[in-house]
């Protein structure tokens, strides 16, 4: 968990959610401004899966799991800190390279911009209307 987590924490320099774009798969509904690639962000998911390997390799929880870097620490289980600062690196790497579409900010733009001039505030009168009423 702790590779999805630092992943979706890096996504704070957005500066805004669109709540209702957040319930999209709830209502049975498909689209939205996180819908991405077929509802999935492949970014995202690029960063999750070799940090959920590495986590595993230094995983130190016997009998269930121990993976063969278990003992680098001294049996301290690094699984943890090493998942989640792999997803974290990963993850902000591909923001940099593969940028979000300006729809997912709000009308303010993002918190930390990756990539100097490569995104605008959201023009997108319906993201200043919910944020406008907040």
């Amino acid at each position: 968990m702790s590779h999805w987590r630092w992943i979706f924490r890096t996504t704070w320099r957005r500066g805004w959610y669109s709540p209702d774009d957040l319930q999209v798969f709830t209502r049975h509904r498909r689209g939205g401004i996180y819908w991405f690639t077929a509802g999935f962000d492949l970014r995202a998911l690029a960063a999750w899966f070799p940090a959920v390997v590495v986590g595993m390799l230094f995983s130190a929880a016997p009998p269930l799991l121990t993976g063969p870097w278990a003992g680098v620490a001294g049996g301290i289980d690094l699984s943890f800190v090493s998942a989640g600062l792999i997803g974290a690196v990963i993850y902000t790497v591909l923001l940099v390279a593969f940028p979000e579409p300006a729809t997912v900010y709000g009308p303010q733009g993002p918190r930390v911009p990756l990539r100097a001039n490569r995104i605008t505030p959201n023009p997108d009168p319906a993201v200043a209307n919910v944020e406008a009423a907040r």
